[in-house]
């Protein structure tokens, strides 16, 4: 439901090349969501078990390492089924050039070696 939802934004911002109020241009994490990224994030990271805080670093055993951001065709094959990558895959279709110039935020946070919970965690602060 939450993917379709995106979609259908995405459409209406593409369609009617929509501008965000206020935007911080590239020093922004997104401009016009950033619910996909902590929901994408989450759906990578270790699932919180009974009698266990919220998990801080790692991911799961076989998710995409961070810095694959910066690989358009892998992003967009990972978009599919994951929110982070299908908010990332959007970026590469409206903005062109290299993805650390347009995105550094984005880029910043593909560097994290602590793994998805970690990014999820700061997603969230």
């Amino acid at each position: 439901m939450i993917s379709s939802y995106c979609e259908v934004i995405r459409y209406l911002i593409k369609k009617f090349s929509l501008e965000p109020a206020g935007s911080h241009g590239v020093w922004g994490l997104d401009d016009h969501s950033f619910l996909p990224y902590i929901f994408g994030s989450a759906q990578l990271t270790p699932p919180i078990s009974e009698g266990r805080n919220q998990v801080t670093e790692g991911s799961l055993p076989n998710a995409p390492r961070p810095n694959v951001v910066t690989q358009e065709n892998t992003v967009k094959m990972l978009g599919r089924d994951n929110m982070y990558f299908g908010a990332v895959h959007f970026i590469y279709e409206v903005k062109k050039g290299p993805f650390w110039e347009h995105s550094p935020i984005l880029f910043d946070i593909s560097g994290i070696d602590k793994g998805w919970a970690k990014i999820n965690q700061v997603g969230q602060s």
